[in-house]
């Protein structure tokens, strides 16, 4: 069915916003790898990195296979506690969902799992991180937005039937993604016990400083950057009017909700900054930015319903739940080297009961009935609301710990069990990147590096005897290659594979008899950090090469280029994913230890795969472009090394 011009600007104009929105949240793992990596000793960077790898390659398979049918699956067999349809996508898009809406929340689910890597950071058994992240984001997070985002839920705002008369607020995930991730944390540092040394024999807290501070504030602020993406983003459409408020719609709402954001972490900012001169009589740079944190955390349930004075107060007390917390946990000898499940976890809850009090009449009904005149909704209890919203974010706050608990606290115990949770006591002095993954993620030895320029050659217009929209099409077809895996990446990766076989190795990389020496290079967390940019940067390639996105298709059941960019960007996510996954057990399988930095190749290999062809295949076939390219790669390496061919980024072999 054909649609209206208007129709086709309102839908892609929402799709790009929803879809900046993804981005700017997937940023925020980014962000989790800088704070993760730049709090913990360097001893084990490396195995911190990985793991913030892992949460959004495992993620991406498990939220795809399972999740998002768990949270949002819906239709005729409506199930207030799960979601039983949409599984493997399938029958997406819909006049529900789409592929941007998957992406979108895609990315909330790995953040999930983000925090709770953090929590049991640094004495982790790498085999443990893969079977929570999968768990976490797959079945125990998707149940719990189900309850609260889908209208079929029976916390839901949303709902036909809703709990006391209201339904639980949480806008953004304060309880949602928050709660749900800093209970998991509580329960898996509770379950491990603290660092070795964390405490000394009298139980006095002993400080293990993280090594690299400057990662952590710069982490800060891309987590900040990203939660602009994280709470207004989670209006997914920008145009929706209010036809009987003084506000215009969605588009005005934006802002407010982007303010909020920032006073309530502004305020906890600074309250943390005096409260920690008070309590330890320095100024305290790392405690300010958890403080921050705590502030966007605690405001995310309520953020589009509460005035920004409300938001001031919202940071307040959040920065004194924070602090509150960090004392009893030392007092009960608990070790979250990131502070995850304090943050995340009591902020969190913090959140939804501040909803409960400050939620302001006028907004609860912009944003949850779309501004129809006449509808009753209670409203903050402070605010003159009633006790019925308050009651609800209570339960909502209630039934997620326990949730958490009887999920995540028994999967815990049976890894310890097995004995497949924590490492040894040798293992964690030495450090996890020695023990686990083959070496530091730093050394200090200087060595030459190559330089290498991209020169990018567009030969896909009308009149090329390749193009498929050429008036002549080579054998009636003409290759497609909508974002160039042939014009771009096949081209760089020849072009260097010429460049090195005439240079010949570097010097020292064979030795006497032919025999590969290792040559490590010196910063393993920037390989990891420009993966995550190079990942961020493909969404834009992939997608972008569409050119226009007003352009519709009148006999599909897309509507138009602003439904298929969605498409593409998951597409790009599930190739990436896959390929991630697949190098890292083929590696672990050749070499004997979890290797961070063939991973990351393994993301690019399957980025570079789909490139080509990810406009016109399904997510599954995506699945299938990244699991074979992880074999290339893994097979063109074997075979260079045979050869004694020396290419120090593998850019011959992955592009």
């Amino acid at each position: 069915m054909e649609v209206s011009w208007e129709e086709s600007v309102t839908a892609s104009i929402n799709t790009i916003y929803l879809l900046f929105s993804a981005y700017l949240v997937f940023v925020m793992q980014l962000g989790f790898a800088m704070l993760c990596a730049g709090s913990v000793r360097a001893k084990n960077a490396m195995n911190i990195m990985l793991t913030n790898v892992v949460d959004a390659v495992v993620g991406s398979i498990s939220y795809y296979l399972f999740g998002f049918a768990f949270a949002f699956g819906d239709g005729s067999n409506s199930n207030p506690f799960i979601g039983t349809n949409f599984f493997a996508l399938y029958s997406i898009p819909n006049s529900t969902y789409d592929y941007s809406f998957f992406l979108y929340q895609w990315a909330f689910a790995i953040a999930v799992a983000g925090i709770t890597s953090g929590s049991i950071a640094e004495r982790t058994q790498f085999t443990s991180y893969l079977i929570f992240s999968f768990f976490l984001t797959g079945f125990v997070y998707p149940i719990v937005a189900h309850w609260v985002w889908s209208s079929d839920g029976w916390l839901s705002s949303s709902s036909s039937d809703l709990l006391f008369g209201s339904g639980a607020i949480d806008f953004a995930g304060s309880g949602v993604v928050h709660l749900v991730g800093g209970i998991a944390g509580l329960w898996g540092s509770f379950i491990e016990g603290p660092r070795v040394g964390r405490f000394d024999a009298f139980g006095r807290p002993v400080q293990m400083r993280g090594h690299n501070a400057t990662l952590v504030v710069l982490g800060t602020f891309l987590l900040w950057f990203g939660w602009f993406g994280f709470n207004p983003g989670s209006f997914d459409k920008i145009l929706v009017a209010y036809p009987n408020t003084t506000d215009q719609g969605n588009w005005t709402s934006v802002g407010r909700t982007a303010v909020t954001t920032t006073l309530a972490g502004s305020t906890a900012g600074i309250v943390t900054l005096f409260g920690r001169r008070l309590l330890i009589g320095h100024w305290d740079a790392l405690g300010v930015c958890n403080g921050v944190l705590g502030g966007f955390v605690a405001i995310t349930s309520g953020c589009s319903v509460v005035e920004p004075w409300a938001a001031i107060v919202c940071g307040f007390f959040a920065a004194w739940v924070l602090i509150g917390l960090n004392i009893l946990a030392l007092k009960l000898q608990f070790d979250d080297p990131l502070e995850a499940t304090q943050l995340h976890g009591g902020c969190g809850a913090w959140g939804l009961i501040f909803t409960g009090l400050f939620a302001k009449e006028e907004f609860v009904i912009q944003v949850y009935d779309s501004g129809v005149s006449g509808v009753v909704r209670p409203y903050g209890l402070f605010m003159g609301g009633g006790w019925a919203l308050l009651g609800a974010q209570v339960v909502e706050v209630l039934v997620i710990v326990a949730w958490v608990t009887v999920t995540m606290g028994p999967l815990f115990y049976a890894l310890h069990k097995l004995e497949i949770l924590r490492i040894s006591i040798d293992d964690e002095i030495a450090g996890l990147d020695i023990s686990s993954h083959g070496g530091y993620a730093y050394t200090h030895q200087e060595e030459n590096q190559p330089r290498f320029y991209a020169d990018y050659m567009r030969i896909q217009n009308d009149h090329g005897w390749l193009s498929p929209s050429s008036s002549e099409l080579l054998f009636g077809s003409g290759a497609i290659d909508f974002a160039g895996s042939g014009v771009v990446h096949l081209v760089g990766g020849i072009a260097g594979f010429w460049g090195s076989f005439i240079e010949g190795p570097r010097f020292g990389r064979f030795d006497s008899f032919g025999k590969p020496v290792q040559m490590r290079g010196h910063n393993a967390t920037l390989v990891v950090l420009g993966t995550f940019l190079l990942w961020f940067g493909w969404y834009g390639f992939n997608a972008g090469s569409f050119d226009k996105i007003l352009v519709s298709y009148p006999t599909t059941t897309d509507q138009g280029n602003w439904t298929a960019v969605g498409r593409v960007a998951v597409t790009t996510t599930l190739a990436g994913s896959t390929a991630g996954i697949v190098t890292l057990f083929g590696r672990r399988l050749l070499v004997g230890h979890w290797d961070a930095l063939d991973v990351c190749n393994g993301l690019l290999g399957g980025f570079v795969a789909i490139t080509s062809g990810c406009s016109v295949v399904e997510p599954w076939a995506a699945i299938v472009c990244g699991f074979f390219a992880a074999w290339v790669l893994i097979g063109l390496n074997i075979l260079a090394l045979k050869l004694k061919f020396d290419d120090p980024l593998e850019a011959t072999q992955l592009q």
